[in-house]
C-alpha cells in the first residue's frame, strides 16, 4: 500500500496523465508530488478531475508544470467540490510565469485555490480542534446529498460539537439540512 508518492523531476510530461487516472480510484495515496513534469495545462485539467473524485489526498505538490491561468482555474473550480486537501504548496515558477501571461485571471484562480484550502483546513481542525487526527477517526460524520441543495447528516448523537460545526457549515453554504440519528 502506497500512502505517499513523489515524481518530482521525472520529465513525464503527458505520462503524469498515466499517473493522474491511476490517482482518480486510490483509496491510500494521501501526498503526491508531480513537480518538475512539465504536463502543461491538459495535466492541469486531469488534476482537477481527480481532485473532483479523489478523497484520500491531502498533500499535493505541483510546480514546474508549465501551468498558465487556465490550469489554475481548472484546479480552483475542482477545489469548490474538494474539502479533503489540506496541503499544496504554492506552485511560484508556474504562478509566476502565469501571472506575466494574464494577471488578472491567475490572481483570481491563486485567490479561489487559497480560499478552498483554508476552507479545508478550517472544517476539518474545527471539528475536533486537532489537525493531525486522519479523517475518518474525526468525522464520525456522513454527508450524503439526497437532492439539490439538501444534505442529511448522520452523527453520533455524542458529538454535539460536530453537529454545531456542520449546522454552521450548511447555513453557510445556504443548504437545508436535517439530522438523522
Amino acid at each position: 500500500m502506497i500512502n505517499s508518492l513523489s515524481l518530482a523531476d521525472s520529465r513525464l510530461k503527458s505520462g503524469t496523465n498515466v499517473i493522474l487516472n491511476a490517482l482518480r480510484n486510490s483509496n491510500n495515496l494521501t501526498k503526491l508530488d508531480i513537480s518538475g513534469n512539465s504536463m502543461g495545462d491538459t495535466g492541469a485539467n486531469l488534476l482537477a478531475k481527480c481532485l473532483h473524485i479523489n478523497r484520500k489526498l491531502r498533500t499535493l505538490i505541483w510546480d514546474r508544470n508549465n501551468t498558465t491561468f487556465v490550469g489554475f482555474l481548472d484546479v480552483a473550480h475542482a477545489l469548490k467540490r474538494n474539502f479533503t486537501l489540506m496541503t499544496m504548496p504554492l506552485p511560484m515558477s508556474d504562478l509566476s510565469q502565469a501571472y506575466r501571461m494574464n494577471s488578472r485571471n491567475t490572481e483570481d484562480a491563486l485567490q479561489k485555490i487559497q480560499s478552498y484550502l483554508l476552507r479545508n483546513n478550517q472544517f476539518l481542525n474545527g471539528i475536533t480542534g486537532d489537525a493531525s487526527i486522519p479523517q475518518e477517526k474525526k468525522l464520525m460524520t456522513r454527508f450524503s446529498r439526497l437532492s439539490e441543495g439538501t444534505c442529511t447528516l448522520e452523527v453520533d448523537p455524542q458529538a454535539s460539537h460536530v453537529v454545531q460545526c456542520m449546522e454552521l457549515f450548511l447555513v453557510m453554504r445556504g443548504r437545508r439540512w436535517k439530522k438523522s440519528w
